[in-house]
């Protein structure tokens, strides 16, 4: 936004979105940012948000799949039948980036950032991966699709459990960091010439914007990546009775 970038937040909470909105505006002078309602635990949401993008916008550099969750209290079912961590953190966003790939294309050179961490990385890096395959075999070479992992970050779930300026946050502040330092290897991959000079594609970022070799070939096989691929789109057909799968 202080780039006098046009920014659309994607926000499950309307008013909470605004408000963000409005903080961003302010901070930053730039009006040219929007909340659209967008629940990624619920395919009909993401259908919604992306006929809505399509209807306003024409071009689309950007897609930073920042969302996450870690479901508590139990066993949780999303709208569509899925695990709510898994709808929220592998489902949802894989059907908005798939939505969202004609426009990406089209905008080249474009970049789709998703963000993972330790508990489900695995997904996403072979999603990202078979993606990224897939773009270079029918020579989209200018999307670059990458993976970060932002580390522990003091976001809004780690408040739940520690109360902010307590004892025990500060001991943890030893190992924690804050939102804006854990969201600079986003900005890195999302923003950086770098990307495009060095040809970045199909990695794994950790903090601060470092590569990071993978804890295994697992995570690398363009085997288990196209069988990833396979599972989830499978996921969408069952759910979605018109879906034609991922064009690509």
């Amino acid at each position: 936004a202080r780039k006098n970038c046009t920014v659309i937040l994607g926000c499950r909470n309307k008013s909470k979105g605004e408000l963000v909105v409005q903080k961003i505006q302010e901070e930053t002078g730039n009006n040219k940012v929007e909340c659209i309602l967008l629940d990624l635990n619920d395919l009909k949401s993401i259908k919604n948000f992306a006929e809505i993008f399509l209807s306003k916008y024409d071009q689309l550099h950007i897609l930073i799949n920042n969302a996450g969750t870690i479901a508590t209290g139990g066993f949780q079912r999303s709208k569509d039948g899925f695990e709510t961590t898994f709808a929220t953190n592998v489902i949802g966003p894989h059907y908005l980036t798939v939505q969202l790939l004609p426009i990406l294309e089209k905008s080249m050179p474009s970049r789709i950032v998703n963000i993972s961490s330790s508990l489900y990385a695995a997904i996403i890096m072979l999603l990202s991966s078979e993606l990224d395959r897939r773009l270079k075999a029918k020579g989209a070479n200018n999307l670059y699709v990458n993976t970060t992992d932002p580390g522990s970050a003091k976001t809004q779930p780690y408040y739940t459990y520690i109360n902010k300026g307590s004892i025990m946050d500060k001991f943890l502040s030893l190992i924690f960091v804050s939102v804006d330092e854990g969201a600079l290897t986003h900005l890195y991959l999302a923003t950086s010439p770098e990307v495009e000079e060095q040809n970045i594609h199909g990695e794994y970022y950790i903090p601060t914007a470092k590569r990071s070799k993978p804890c295994s070939s697992y995570t690398k096989s363009e085997k288990e990546a196209k069988k990833a691929w396979s599972a989830v789109e499978k996921l969408l057909k069952e759910k979605i009775p018109d879906y034609p799968g991922a064009r690509i």
